[in-house]
């Protein structure tokens, strides 16, 4: 016996059919067709002249580092430090450069590299506003200075100390700091005091 379906029945399949037919030859294709990737272009970015001297600049400061427990290469450490300084030139990481420099070259007992090394820090940190570091370290310079007898360097180096006390970038509470240290060292206290009232 044959049945046969509700017209209102036949007609999903047929259309479910219908779309299978016109869908599925769709996804064949598609899936047969070779997928085209565009290639990726992977361009390096070239390092700025100023990344690459601070590359070396790191480079030559932990070569230096390996020296720290060998006295008698003090000097040299102080010498990598100083061309790391050099490198660096406006990075405000000169400033360390240039006092680590001093600090090695006073261990090395070159103090007159030492004072110099010690004022160029002074002037970078200055250069960079960084007020407070640079007084501080035309201290050091003054300290190095008189240790080393070169008492004719002193004055000099306590005026731009001076000058950067008056400075309004620098809190009222860190020049009190500043002439607090002044004031605990006897020659550098009486050196002060040969400059005037101003120095006050």
């Amino acid at each position: 016996m044959r049945t046969t379906l509700p017209r209102h029945a036949a007609r999903p399949r047929y259309a479910a059919a219908l779309v299978a037919a016109l869908i599925v030859p769709g996804l064949a294709a598609a899936q047969s067709a070779p997928t085209r990737v565009q290639p990726v272009r992977v361009e390096a970015t070239a390092l700025t002249r100023e990344a690459r001297n601070n590359a070396r600049a790191d480079t030559l400061e932990s070569w230096a580092n390996t020296f720290y427990n060998t006295p008698r290469e003090f000097r040299t450490a102080a010498r990598l430090y100083e061309r790391a300084a050099a490198l660096r030139a406006d990075d405000p990481r000169a400033v360390h450069s240039w006092r680590m420099a001093s600090w090695l070259y006073s261990h090395a007992r070159d103090m007159g590299n030492a004072r110099v090394a010690m004022e160029h820090a002074a002037e970078r940190a200055a250069g960079v506003g960084d007020v407070e570091r640079a007084a501080n370290s035309y201290v050091d310079a003054v300290l190095i200075a008189l240790a080393d007898n070169r008492g004719d360097r002193v004055s000099g180096l306590l005026r731009k100390t001076r000058g950067l006390l008056g400075s309004p970038l620098l809190p009222a509470d860190r020049r009190a700091a500043v002439l607090r240290r002044i004031g605990d060292e006897t020659r550098l206290a009486q050196a002060w005091e040969k400059l005037g009232p101003e120095a006050q």
